[in-house]
Formats: structure tokens, sequence, C-alpha cells
């Protein structure tokens, strides 16, 4: 499901549709693209795609929390 638009004009990504995968501290975000590309940008940087929902941010689980299962 893709929520954000890309705003900025970072490694040719401008305007292309992205999801939050987290959220880290200082507005920081990892966000991933159509094509699997992933990367950690200012949530500045995103713009909510027309037509979908508030809210929709997936917690990437902790490295701790994976070796448990």
């Amino acid at each position: 499901m893709t929520l954000y638009i890309y705003r900025w004009n970072r490694q040719g990504r401008k305007g292309q549709t992205c999801r939050v995968l987290c959220r880290g501290s200082m507005n920081s975000c990892l966000v991933e693209f159509e094509d699997g590309f992933r990367m950690v940008t200012s949530r500045n940087a995103l713009r909510k795609a027309p037509g979908c929902p508030n809210s929709w941010v997936r917690t990437v689980p902790s490295a701790e929390a994976r070796s448990h299962h």
C-alpha cells in the first residue's frame, strides 16, 4: 500500500510514491519506493498521496524482537 509522494529532488525520486516503514528520531523515517529502493529521509520530504488513509506506518521489529521468534 502506497501512501506518500516524495517531494524532494533526492536520488532522482521526486514525485515517486513510497511508503513509510518506520519513523526515527529528529523527524526522520525509513521509506520504501515501489521498486524496492529504501532510504532514510526527513518526514518533511513526504506528502500524503490523494485518497489514502490518514496513517499507515509499519514498524520494523528490532533485532532483539526478531531473535525471540
